[in-house]
């Protein structure tokens, strides 16, 4: 047959049901000697047909013209089914010699569900099926691919058999976000790189003899390959190529030949399989990528291994029972595999089972403690200054100082509770004693608001509800401070960092954790503060009161599933008998073998390495051999610390530049409180028919918290570990640097908004109050970034015996940068107002510049994320 095609088309039941053979084709017996007559044929049959739908078309076609090459009739037929809005379409091309059916433009049609391809050409565009938004099937046959991406959104199952994809220098991207199955089989060239398939279930991936994917070189992930033809250096440079578009598999197939290093080269990026039941691998793994893949594959069910040869598994260099024990060790459901491995243990102090204590089963009740704390809190913190007012009649600057004073407290007081927690009590108990201190102490707040005999006169104010009053106020303050720190703390406490899953997992405690924070700042600012002010006092704390008992209960409730840390003695006498050693031991040498250093074996690691920094601390931990003989362990701690507590202090020294440099983010974020209300003061506030008060402006801030933490959580930290291979996207100082950017945001445009108020102003107009919004909601994202990361950094950097301390110096960050905050004002209010001029911020701000002050705060923010930056690529050096 030199020219023809052979067309099946099949109407719906509702056409009639029919089905339309046509062949016509050239031949040696000339039926049909002419293209042209063939041609004419084609659009007889079209005419006649019709437009009437079609539910399926089959095309198998051969060129028109054999001397050219062409298919100028297969393709008017194709634009006919597709204007029949045909729902299944087959296209097959019997191969020639010479020519081949080329796509050179996208299909598109609004009906088309399925795509049968074979042997056919498809060039850049025709592979982007975003015009057929209704396609749930694709299969591919011995095509020939010269694009960069397939992508459609709406994909739900696709066949690739012998695909050759002729790019040699990268590889093919596969973004098909809804596939639920995926057969890859034999693909030709550079393994395609698979993008995120969340509701992927089944996947099959079988790499031949055809994949460019392999190397002469034995490559081991360690070393640079030299081998120019190896598949290798096409590899990105930080995430892997394959599997990590295969995470969300429920069942999985990895084929390859020996040679094939494409999965190997993936694993080294450790993906998670956190769906994944079913498994089958055949020979072309290690023993170290099978421990890899069972480490990362937390609820897999049956595992299949097509073994021809065992060399490879065990290994070649006599190390076989090493590989043996380490895979028994990690794998094998024996009784020491239940156990977590970072030395947690159970209310009965015996190792933590990993199956029944921990992991979100524990931190539901630790969230619901601390949401109940966040409503009482906020549920003070919003009204004080109306209560202290109106009930004790204050005056507005007594009552503001009051305040300041009372806030700054309950920020300082949780250096006691991480002390506490970590020396003597545990964070449980110190949780349980704080948190009853808390109930006391709106307990106090509830009966100075509600006891007749206790209510002032019309003038005069009673000096025992005042006391009562500071009394319920300060005991609040002291039960924050022990529990903000603590419960955090505890939460990550319930998630083993030793365990890929549940390292992951503590990252989103810690969104979570801020996310109901919010939620309870909502409720308080809403309710709680309509309750107060509309219904009476009494009944406003009497809410927070029982709440707050009841999350008492709740938090008690969950002490047999919570994970406990050890004790490990007072942290600030480990550190200072460091400081007081490396003192005494000043003159001597530090010597060059770190075995000449005392080290110590804790139960859960081996000893600390020693780092680099700081090495004057160092000679702390030298060992001076005693002249009359003692032991190791009767030195004297304050002339000679292990290794461990030394690296403890590094730590911390490592920690206090990065901790400086987030301080004036607070003190931007606190401008939500101060300025920006002093800045809605003078706009206008009416919008529509309602009057929006200028402090409730900052709703917009917790709204954006609430709404961008499961956007962050649940999206972006997914589509961020495609591009970085981290578990959680960002690394924790990209996350901090991420918020302290958007800060600088934050501050210019609260600047331009003044300024163009001011302008409305100088012409007699005012600008609407709402145009306010954006700054409270870019402030409330670049939270979501810096308040949450602060939490996760200070905690996971802090060393082992402080990790409550590390908590409450989170919480500290924010109340200096409160403090500096005032600071700044005041710097600014006295520089720019002396010889009686107005300065830039006056009681009437159409005299002044506040605009001023947010750049020199924007100016400012940019400097301090300089200098965020450098002491983040110090950090660790």
């Amino acid at each position: 047959m030199a020219g023809g095609v052979l067309l099946v088309l099949s109407s719906p039941a509702a056409a009639g049901g029919r089905s339309f053979l046509l062949y016509a084709g050239q031949s040696q017996s000339s039926r049909f000697p002419r293209c042209e007559r063939f041609e004419k044929l084609v659009k007889l049959v079209i005419r006649l047909r019709g437009d009437s739908p079609l539910v399926s078309c089959e095309v198998s076609a051969h060129p028109d013209d054999e001397t050219k090459g062409t298919y100028t009739n297969t393709m008017r037929l194709i634009e006919y089914a597709l204007k029949c809005q045909v729902k299944d379409l087959l296209v097959r091309a019997v191969q020639t010699e010479v020519y081949t059916l080329t796509f050179d433009a996208p299909l598109i049609s609004q009906h088309l569900k399925t795509i049968e391809l074979e042997r056919v050409n498809l060039e850049c565009s025709a592979l982007n099926f975003s015009g057929c938004p209704a396609l749930e099937g694709l299969k591919m046959t011995h095509c020939w691919a010269y694009a960069h991406k397939i992508s459609s959104e709406s994909l739900k199952y696709l066949c690739i058999t012998g695909f050759c994809s002729v790019l040699d220098d990268s590889h093919m991207r596969i973004s098909t976000p809804a596939l639920v199955s995926l057969q890859l089989d034999d693909f030709h060239g550079l393994t395609p790189y698979l993008e995120n398939m969340p509701f992927l279930v089944t996947a099959y991936v079988r790499l031949g003899k055809g994949c460019f994917d392999f190397t002469f070189c034995n490559l081991n992930m360690e070393g640079d390959c030299d081998v120019p033809c190896c598949g290798c250096h096409t590899y990105l440079v930080d995430e892997g190529v394959l599997l990590s578009g295969l995470t969300h598999a429920v069942n999985l197939e990895l084929i390859a030949e020996p040679e094939k290093i494409i999965y190997n080269w993936d694993l080294k990026w450790h993906p998670i399989f956190g769906n994944l039941k079913t498994l089958l691998l055949n020979e072309w793994f290690t023993a170290i990528d099978l421990v890899c893949i069972l480490q990362h594959s937390p609820v897999l069910e049956m595992l299949t291994l097509q073994l021809g040869n065992t060399e490879k598994l065990i290994g070649i260099t006599g190390a076989q029972e090493t590989v043996k024990e380490s895979f028994v060790c990690a794998h094998l459901k024996d009784e020491g595999s239940e156990h977590t491995s970072d030395g947690t243990v159970d209310i009965n102090k015996q190792p933590a089972i990993r199956r029944t204590t921990g992991n979100w089963r524990a931190c539901y009740f630790i969230l619901g403690a601390e949401f109940t704390e966040g409503i009482c809190f906020f549920g003070i913190q919003k009204n004080l200054v109306t209560y202290l007012t109106s009930v004790l009649h204050e005056s507005n600057v007594d009552a503001a100082r009051n305040v300041s004073t009372w806030i700054g407290s309950c920020f300082f007081t949780p250096l006691i509770g991480a002390f506490l927690a970590d020396t003597y009590w545990g964070r449980y108990r110190a949780i349980v004693v704080f948190l009853s201190v808390y109930t006391v102490g709106m307990l106090v707040m509830t009966l100075s608001a509600s006891l007749p005999v206790l209510m002032p006169s019309n003038l005069s104010t009673s000096e025992i509800q005042r006391a009562m009053v500071y009394l319920g106020l300060y005991l609040v303050a002291l039960g924050t401070g022990g529990i903000k720190p603590c419960t955090s703390a505890l939460g990550a406490d319930q998630f083993d960092t030793a365990d890929p899953v549940e390292r992951v997992t503590k990252g989103s405690f810690f969104n979570w954790y801020y996310f109901l924070v919010n939620v309870g700042s909502l409720l308080s600012t809403t309710v709680l503060v309509w309750v107060q002010d509309n219904v009476g006092w009494g009944l406003g704390y009497a809410i927070p009161m029982v709440l707050m008992g009841f999350g008492l209960v709740v938090f008690v409730s969950g002490r047999k599933v919570y994970r406990y840390k050890k004790l490990g003695g007072s942290p600030l006498k480990r550190l200072s008998q460091v400081v007081v050693a490396a003192a005494r031991n000043y003159r001597l040498k530090l010597p060059d073998d770190d075995s000449a250093l005392l080290h110590e074996e804790t139960e859960a690691n081996s000893s600390t390495e020693r780092t680099s920094q700081f090495r004057f601390l160092d000679k702390a931990a030298i060992v001076v051999a005693p002249s009359s003989g003692k032991a190791v362990e009767t030195m004297d701690p304050w002339r000679t610390c292990t290794v461990s507590q030394v690296e403890e202090l590094k730590m911390l020294l490592r920690m206090c530049p990065v901790w400086a440099s987030l301080l004036f983010f607070f003190a931007v974020t606190a401008q939500m409180s101060s300025t920006l209300i002093e800045q809605g003061m003078a706009m206008d506030n009416r919008v529509g028919r309602f009057t929006v008060p200028p402090a409730s402006l900052s709703t917009f801030d917790i709204l954006a918290v609430a709404a961008f933490i499961p956007v962050y959580d649940l999206m972006l930290v997914p589509l961020v570990r495609r591009a970085t291979g981290r578990d959680r996207g960002l690394s924790q100082l990209q996350r901090l640097g991420v918020g302290l950017a958007l800060s600088v945001l934050g501050m210019a445009y609260s600047a331009s908004v003044e300024t163009r108020r001011l302008a409305a102003a100088g012409a007699g107009r005012s600008v609407n109050i709402m145009w306010q919004t954006p700054s409270y909601v870019v402030l409330g994202v670049a939270e979501v970034f810096t308040s949450v990361g602060i939490m996760e950094f200070f905690y996971d950097e802090s060393p082992e015996s402080m990790k409550s301390m590390g908590a409450a110096l989170a919480q500290l960050a924010i109340s200096a940068g409160n403090y500096l905050n005032s600071a700044v004002l005041g710097v600014v209010a006295s520089a720019t107002g002396r010889g009686g001029a107005p300065g830039w911020i006056p009681d009437d701000l159409n005299e002044g510049h506040l605009d001023y002050f947010f750049w020199m705060m924007a100016g400012l923010s940019v400097l301090n994320l300089l200098m965020f930056i450098y002491f983040s690529l110090r950090y660790k050096g």
